[in-house]
Order: structure tokens, then C-alpha cells, then sequence
């Protein structure tokens, strides 16, 4: 009925192959389930290969236009198949935004978890940011200039924080300082980066130890599901959690990662858009 699943549910098979079989079945080329496909396309081609999480509606409008090639295939007619969509919630709109159901689900997943974090107060153990702030600066094995001296106090007074900037500012530096400001108010720190390159490499500038998101990730979800840890205790909690190498973390695993913060977590990420992006999309 819908040749066009080939598309959606095989890796690799793409809207022109299954384009191909469509039209042996008899499907027209001015088929709503043909504009609709070529738009599920578009989304899906966006968020792989420059990591988009949604099309604006009238450059999803005009690119499947573009990739149908029919000039019968108008505006009018690609906005009534997009509305029809998103009624039936095969894609989903806000605003001028168009998204695949999924990835807005997921974006909104990530989105929740931040605002969690950012709603909830600081920890008890950091009542003393100031001891917290002058220990952190005495560790720097460097002077910090005036903005890197601020970029730590800022991130010791926040639930979550960014700390970036191009090679060369600081960012190693910083998030040394940091960790030895979290150990004097005796929080417990999480290391963590995308990759086992990127893990092994903080481990040794920062020294201690550190895992990637995925092994630690799993490992908790292994637990859990082998009845070794309860699902209530399988939170990661009072503790502060840094992130390195954040331009390669997309939406999928920083919501992962959020479901299982805490709200009493102190989440700090560190990366420049310089560095390496994600595979997948945001």
C-alpha cells in the first residue's frame, strides 16, 4: 500500500529507490502518500547530513517541490498534503517549524530535562562559592584572565553552564579550575565525553577518571533491567556531571543522558562549534 516504507524502515534504501518501485506499482506522480514521502525524505536527509531537528515550513514546501521535479506539483498542492500530515501526525508542526514525529519528541525530551535541572536548586554542599571560587582559582596552574575568572564563578553559581570558545581561550584550564572548586565544597564530580578518544583524553588533562555517556549510560540500563539496581535508585544524582567534547553529542543521547539526571545534578558542558560534530541530528 505504501511502497515508501522502504524508505522509512531500511538504512541506506532512500525516497529515489523507493520512488522507482512506487511508480512500477501504479502510484501517480501527484500522489499525496508521493508528496508526503519526499517531504518524510527531506526531513530525515536534513537531520543526517547537517544535523537539522526540523525544516521551516516553506523551504520544506519549496525543497520537495525541487526533488518531485513535476511542475503540476504547486505550492497550494504541497501545503494541503503537508496540513494533511501533520493532522494525521505523521509529521508534526509548530509554528512555521515542520519536524518528524520523533525528533520533536526528542527535542522536547532534552528540552524538559534542562528546564528540570535549571528549576531545581543549587546543592546543599555548595553554600561556600566563594571558598569554592578562590579554591578553584589558586588550582589553575596558570593566571585565569579577568573573563575566564568569571566564566568559574558564573558556572559555580549554576545549575548548568557552557563553558566555550575556540582554541586556545581556556576551556582545559577552566574546567581544571572547576573541578577543583566542586571538590572543595566536597562534590562528587562525573566525568563524561561522546567517544573513548575523547574520554581518554580528559582523564588525562583533567586526572581523573573519565567514561564515555554511552558506557555509563548502559551500564546503568543493564542494571536496572537485570533487577541488580531498582529503577528509583537508577538516577545519577547529587553530584556534578561534566560533559566534554559537547559539539558531538546530538539530541537523541543529551536527552538520554538528561532522563537520568536528578533534578539535585549539576550539570556542566564544555565544547566549541569548532570541534567535531555529531552524527546525528541537534
Amino acid at each position: 500500500e505504501d511502497p515508501y516504507r522502504l524508505a522509512r524502515e531500511i538504512d541506506g534504501y532512500g525516497f529515489l529507490k523507493s520512488d522507482e518501485v512506487a511508480k512500477l506499482l501504479g502510484v501517480q506522480e501527484l500522489s499525496p502518500i508521493r508528496i508526503r514521502a519526499a517531504m518524510e525524505h527531506i526531513l530525515r536527509e536534513k537531520a543526517s547530513s547537517v544535523g537539522d531537528c526540523f525544516q521551516y515550513r516553506s523551504e520544506l514546501l519549496r525543497e520537495a517541490r525541487e526533488l518531485l521535479r513535476n511542475d503540476a506539483i504547486d505550492d497550494d498542492m504541497a501545503a494541503s498534503v503537508l496540513d494533511e500530515a501533520v493532522t494525521m501526525e505523521i509529521l508534526r508542526q509548530e509554528d512555521n517549524r515542520v519536524y518528524l514525529p520523533r525528533m520533536l519528541d526528542i527535542e522536547n525530551s532534552a528540552a524538559d530535562g534542562l528546564h528540570r535541572l535549571l528549576a531545581a536548586p543549587m546543592p546543599d554542599a555548595m553554600y561556600d562559592v566563594e571558598g569554592c571560587y578562590h579554591a578553584a582559582i589558586e588550582s589553575a596552574p596558570v593566571t585565569l584572565d579577568e573573563i575566564q575568572q568569571q566564566a568559574v564563578l558564573l558556572s559555580l553559581r549554576s545549575k548548568v553552564s557552557i563553558i566555550t570558545g575556540g582554541p586556545g581561550t581556556g576551556k582545559t584550564t577552566i574546567t581544571k579550575a572547576l573541578v577543583s572548586g566542586y571538590e572543595h565544597a566536597g562534590m562528587d564530580l562525573v566525568l563524561l565525553a561522546p567517544t573513548g578518544r575523547a574520554a581518554k583524553r580528559m582523564s588525562e588533562v583533567i586526572g581523573k577518571s573519565a567514561q564515555t555517556i554511552h558506557r555509563l549510560l548502559y551500564s546503568i540500563s543493564k542494571a536496572v533491567k537485570k533487577g541488580e539496581l531498582p529503577i528509583d535508585e537508577a538516577k545519577i544524582r547529587n553530584c556534578v556531571v561534566v560533559v566534554d567534547e559537547m559539539s558531538m553529542v546530538d539530541v537523541s543521547v543529551m536527552s538520554w543522558l538528561l532522563s537520568f539526571l536528578d533534578d539535585d545534578v549539576v550539570l556542566v558542558m564544555v565544547g566549541d562549534e569548532d570541534q567535531l560534530p555529531s552524527v546525528g541530528a541537534g
